[in-house]
């Protein structure tokens, strides 16, 4: 379904598409003109509906999903990679407030199972320093950060040094 114009279906109909797919085990819907809110609205008529996403079920890059909630973009990276890839969050026009909300979603005693984040080119100027330690600290299999050209000032970078050491301590 790659390059075909979805930005008009609902999160219901793709929800309904899934289970009713029942030997579906991948899913292009890369460059459809999917949002955020479509995601989210199908992530979560798939919980309603006890559908299971496994791994790398869905192909969504080229969607602009910036306007995601934080729980469904917790639920839907376990289902758009694979342990071990490097996750590319500009795939996704995700920005730093999505990175925020992913990590305010994310319980005391949940993590999240990316080995490898790219988040090259995306402007975290914004973000605090103490969001990034808490992403380090869900991210428990973490082994490789890509934060290159992401206008991070010292001072965020110090907060997260400061908040990690607390931790340690």
């Amino acid at each position: 379904m790659s390059w075909i114009s979805l930005s008009l279906i609902s999160g219901r109909t793709l929800a309904c598409l899934l289970k009713i797919s029942t030997n579906l085990d991948h899913i292009d819907m890369s460059y459809c003109s999917l949002s955020g809110s479509i995601i989210s609205e199908m992530m979560e008529e798939c919980c309603r509906m006890n559908i299971i996403l496994g791994a790398e079920v869905l192909r969504l890059e080229g969607n602009d999903l910036s306007d995601i909630n934080g729980k469904s973009l917790a639920d839907i990276i376990s289902v758009i990679s694979l342990p071990g890839d490097t996750f590319t969050w500009s795939d996704y026009s995700f920005t730093a407030y999505n990175v925020e909300k992913l990590v305010e979603s994310i319980g005391e005693s949940e993590t999240l199972d990316w080995e490898k984040i790219d988040m090259s080119r995306i402007n975290l100027s914004s973000i605090s320093g103490k969001t990034l330690a808490c992403l380090f600290k869900i991210s428990t299999e973490l082994v490789h950060i890509d934060l290159r050209h992401c206008n991070l000032s010292g001072s965020i970078l110090t907060e997260m040094m400061e908040e990690c050491h607390q931790w340690c301590s």
